[in-house]
């Protein structure tokens, strides 16, 4: 009832998406209620808590933990102002190649193929999940920050709805596009997409034509509280929204291949830009600039590192929607939580479970597996969906899913 009194249009509910949205609600409740109360009980702390995704999301970051504790050789070789990178388990191979480095015997062949022109599409606008991924990995923002700084920037009326996992584009949004190319007489550009059906909201875009520049300048006329984060997350959104809005690129792309000693690297990757066109604005491919042919060795080091790394938050997200857990909104909810919960840490990014962390999973998945494990969690997400689409009663799902979780 009070989740309806907050809907200010009755008239324009999507009644069944209601009901998945209570669904989604109460399923969560009766999960997170009992399985907190549980380990609060048995672990005699009341700031403890677990959840429907919560908890497997927490069981693949301590399933990473595992493999990372597995090690390899990295190699780095050094020649012409480049750095080339091998991997290698081999102590025997490790050997050679430092006593052949040792002698300036040690020569690396690069052989580029098979040339051909190549159509680079662009990517969609910005949905939750990927501008979560993207401000990760290129400013290391956490969910937490990102969705702060995108909330900024949509109260402030220069981003559309930030909490979606929508791309499509209105054509109000795509004219926004429009003007921007027109005023800096970059109309030629222009191809509008629409990025699909229109749903509950459009992807993440900018609302006025206005790059960062443009947006600086006028904040002398219109003073906004934007910080350097702010600005960064916004051109971050414009770049990609702009991109979407562009023709199609062209690039010459190579097989190469690449032997050192007896290992041997081999790829197709773009060798140049031939037309730029919406990679001016959002670069989606890396460009390859290197010469045929055989090199000495200038420099060599060589360390053992992890076969894997830990999780970015980034990462995480990109695995929740993977696997359909959780909803745009509570992406970076479920990391804070964990976070906050001390089950794991984060460090520049990367998330590291703790022995806390472990000792609450493994009782849980000991104790209440059917009710933590993906599998649960997965199908009631397809429930819901279902209902959305008017396919199931949710009724008889929540009826279901009482008696699984409270065994009555």
């Amino acid at each position: 009832t009070e989740f309806i009194k907050k809907i200010k249009e009755p008239r324009e509910i999507n009644t069944q998406l209601v009901k998945a949205q209570l669904l989604r609600r109460i399923s969560d409740r009766w999960v997170g209620f009992k399985l907190s109360e549980e380990i609060q009980k048995y672990f005699q702390n009341l700031n403890l808590s677990a959840g429907r995704v919560q908890t497997p999301v927490l069981g693949w970051i301590l399933e990473k933990e595992k493999k990372i504790k597995q090690k390899h050789y990295l190699i780095n070789v050094g020649l012409q102002e480049k750095n080339l990178y091998f991997y290698s388990e081999d102590e025997k191979l490790i050997k050679n190649l430092k006593e052949k480095f040792k002698n300036k015997e040690l020569e690396v062949e690069i052989e580029i193929s098979q040339l051909r022109e190549e159509t680079i599409n662009p990517l969609p606008p910005y949905d939750t999940s990927n501008l979560l991924k993207d401000a990760n990995n290129f400013f290391r923002f956490d969910a937490q920050t990102t969705m702060k700084l995108a909330q900024d920037l949509f109260e402030q009326g220069l981003i559309t709805y930030h909490r979606t996992d929508s791309v499509f584009i209105s054509e109000f949004g795509r004219n926004v596009a429009y003007e921007y190319l027109e005023r800096k007489n970059l109309i030629n550009l222009i191809y509008k997409r629409s990025w699909g059906e229109a749903g509950t909201h459009e992807g993440i875009r900018p609302t006025k034509p206005l790059d960062i520049q443009d947006l600086i300048e006028s904040l002398v006329f219109e003073p906004k509280n934007l910080t350097k984060k702010h600005l960064q997350l916004y051109g971050l959104i414009f770049n990609r929204f702009l991109s979407s809005q562009t023709k199609v690129s062209i690039g010459e792309k190579a097989r190469i291949k690449i032997k050192l000693h007896s290992l041997i690297k081999e790829s197709e990757e773009f060798i140049r830009i031939i037309e730029e066109n919406h990679l001016k604005f959002f670069r989606n491919i890396r460009i390859v600039d290197l010469k045929q042919g055989k090199f000495l060795v200038e420099t060599l080091k060589i360390k053992k590192v992890p076969k894997e790394y830990h999780y970015l938050q980034g990462d995480i997200i990109d695995l929740m929607k993977q696997k359909g857990l959780g909803r745009p909104s509570t992406y970076s909810n479920i990391i804070q939580t964990l976070i906050e919960r001390k089950y794991v840490l984060s460090r520049s990014g990367y998330l590291i479970p703790t022995s806390w962390g472990e000792k609450i999973y493994k009782y849980l998945i000991k104790k209440y597996k059917e009710l933590v494990s993906e599998d649960f969690t997965i199908k009631l997400e397809e429930e819901m969906d279902l209902v959305a689409e008017n396919k199931k009663d949710y009724q008889k799902i929540l009826d279901k899913t009482f008696k699984h979780i409270f065994k009555k």
